[in-house]
Formats: C-alpha cells, structure tokens, sequence
C-alpha cells in the first residue's frame, strides 16, 4: 500500500507570496494576481494590478515563477486556484505558489485536485480566523493529498478536463475581441464635447431588489442567480427580474483599477440584492449605455473611507461618453451583433463549465473511466455546451 503524500513532499517548492501591495503602473506589462483577481479559478486580468518589470522583479526575487506553477488563494477568500498562464504573472498578495515534482505529481492535474470539491472542504476547514479566514504556511504544506493515481492517469484525466477549459478559453479570448470591438465602435463614434447625464439615459430599478441572507438563501436553494456587488453570491428558488439589464456595484467593491464602476451585463432569470443598482438603458440601449459606462472614471464620485459606495444620486449625475443623438443608432445597430455573439458565449460557457464540474469529482475519484469523460468532453467543446 503506498504512502499519501503531503503536498510538501509532492511539491518541489512551495512559497508563501508577498505581503504588501504592489503599485500600480497603467503601462506595465505585468501583473500582480493576487486573491481578488482569483475569480472562478481563473484570472481576472481587469482586478490584477498592472505593474512595470521593476515590481515583478521585486516580486519574484525569491521565485521566478514559471507557467503552468499553481496558486493558491490562501486568505480572503480561501481556496481559489489558477495556473500561471504566461511569466507575465507575478504571485501577488494573500497566495502560495505551488511547484509539483515533475515525476510524482502533474500540475494540472494538481490544480483540478485542489479546485475539487471535496479538497475545497477540506481546506476550508484547515483554515482560522473568526473575521477574515486564512490558511497558514504549515497548513498548506502539511495538507495530505489523497491517494494519487500512477502519473500518466494523472495527466490523462487533467487533459480531459483541460479540454472542456480549454475551450471556454477559446470562447473568452473571441469575447475581448467581440467586447474591444464594441468599444472601439463606440469611441470613434464620440466626439470631445458629447456627453449625457448618466441619470437622463438610465432607469433605475433599485426598488424591486431584495436582499436575502445566507441563512434564507441556503433554505431555498434553486435555479436562479442571486446576485451582488461583483457577482453571483448563490442560487435561489425563485427570481426577481427576467431581462437584460446592468448591475452597478453600490457599496463594497464599486470601482476597478484605473477607476471605472464595478458592471454586470446580465439577462435571463435572477435575484439581486441591495448592493448593486439596477439600470436599463432610457432614450439609448441598455448595451450602448453599458460600453459608455464601463470606459468611464467614476472614482471621483465615490464616497466612505472604510466602506466605499457609489450612490445613486452620484451615478446619476456621471457626465457619460456617447455618440451624438444623431449618430448613436448606427452605433447600436454595429454593436448589437457583437455583444449578441458575446451572450451566446457567456451561456456556453456556464453550460461547459457545469460539465467540467461535474466531471471532476467523478474522475479524481475513479467512479468515472478516463475515455468516458474523454467522449463527453469532446462532444462539448465541439457543441459549446
């Protein structure tokens, strides 16, 4: 019977990353990708902090990370993991990178191990802290992995999942065309002194939101989003809205680097609560009025130094971007495709991204043979879902 392994004895380095924040360059070629750009075990580039080779110098003394090295989220929140895409990447605040021996443990399918729900629990429950949860150093390199298949299954069931990731990566790089596209369209279109009061383009829904808390939400578990500052926080039995609409960060996380509102493009069936302004476009699309919105800076209107808010009287008087009222229809009649296109791919990528998960804990367990999962997952990246 053999031994399971730690993931210090499986790991030929593993590095507690910096402690401080990195400064930010708008020209850097790097990034800093700590916890908050650790979204949905991928990166987030639009939360990392762009910083310039001085920093990543600075940053990776220690340790020139290489691609494919794992990191994991280690406090606020716990348990996130993505690979290192490119060495452009510089481990940033709150994470641990995670090199595995080459010969022991591939490292994909480490990342697919961690990101797993049951090793997820487990490492929910090695971590303290009564305010702000966090895994120490120790914790993380004592954690005990659970018995590993002989390397070659192992890299056979990471490139069956990779498969499915793979291709909502696809999907993600034609959506930053299709959205830098629409941008573009959208700032030729402009001219120096066109703008509009964000409040005379904009109808506010804020009425119809009603917060639930994780105690109401976790008693009536469903089908539908229920969604917050910055994203969806869970699933409910039940909606409130049915349309195409734009959620704008109220309070909490409201502004991105470089100063542009926290917005959510989304349709369909959901749940919002009290933390994000519901807006569809007045007089203009509600697509128009989201690409104006999301190139503009709205640090200056605001407010509270502990808890930052954007309220809605202070939205409301955003001095916005947009063509000419003459010209905005043949914007919105060349962007209209695009961001179309753009939806139809957000939706196949929640579809693949519920396969992927799916799979995954049937295949780390072996209940799953590897060519099955093999059929299912090409058969999606080949219908998208």
């Amino acid at each position: 019977m053999t031994r399971r392994l730690t993931l210090d004895e499986a790991c030929e380095v593993i590095v507690d990353c910096e402690h401080k924040t990195a400064p930010v360059d708008p020209t850097g070629e790097y990034f800093a990708v700590g916890t908050p750009a650790m979204r949905d075990n991928t990166i987030d580039y639009s939360l990392a902090r762009r910083i310039s080779h001085a920093t990543f110098e600075e940053w990776t003394r220690r340790l020139t990370p290489k691609v494919g090295d794992v990191l994991l989220a280690r406090e606020a929140p716990v348990g996130p993991v993505v690979q290192i895409p490119s060495l452009r990447v510089a481990p940033g605040q709150r994470t641990m990178l995670l090199r595995s021996k080459a010969e022991v443990l591939d490292p994909l399918y480490l990342r697919y191990l961690l990101v797993s729900p049951e090793q997820q629990d487990r490492l929910l429950q090695r971590s303290e802290g009564s305010t702000v949860a966090h895994l120490n150093v120790a914790e993380v390199r004592s954690f005990l992995l659970p018995d590993l298949p002989p390397l070659q299954e192992q890299q056979a069931i990471a490139a069956t999942l990779g498969a499915i990731d793979d291709k909502i990566d696809s999907n993600r790089r034609l959506m930053n065309t299709e959205w830098g596209l629409a941008v573009s369209i959208l700032e030729r279109a402009c001219v120096d002194d066109s703008f509009s009061r964000f409040g005379d383009v904009a109808e506010f829904h804020n009425s119809r939101r009603v917060p639930l808390s994780s105690r109401d939400r976790e008693g009536r578990p469903g089908p539908y989003p229920y969604y917050g500052a910055t994203g969806v926080l869970g699933y409910v039995d039940d909606y409130l809205f049915d349309q195409v609409m734009l959620l704008v960060g109220e309070d909490g996380s409201v502004v991105r680097p470089g100063g542009s509102p926290v917005v959510q493009y989304v349709w369909g069936r959901c749940w919002v609560n009290n933390h994000a302004h519901v807006v569809i476009g007045q007089s203009v699309s509600t697509e128009l009025l989201m690409l104006a919105l999301s190139i503009s800076d709205v640090s200056a209107l605001v407010t509270g130094a502990v808890q930052p808010k954007l309220s809605m009287g202070n939205l409301k008087s955003l001095k916005l971007g947009l063509p000419p009222v003459d010209r905005r229809a043949g914007v919105d009649e060349a962007i209209q495709p695009l961001l179309a296109a753009w939806r139809g791919q957000v939706d196949q990528n929640a579809h693949l991204a519920a396969l992927r998960d799916v799979l995954l804990p049937e295949l780390l367990s072996g209940r799953l043979a590897v060519g099955q999962g093999d059929d299912l997952a090409s058969t999606a990246a080949e219908r998208g879902g």
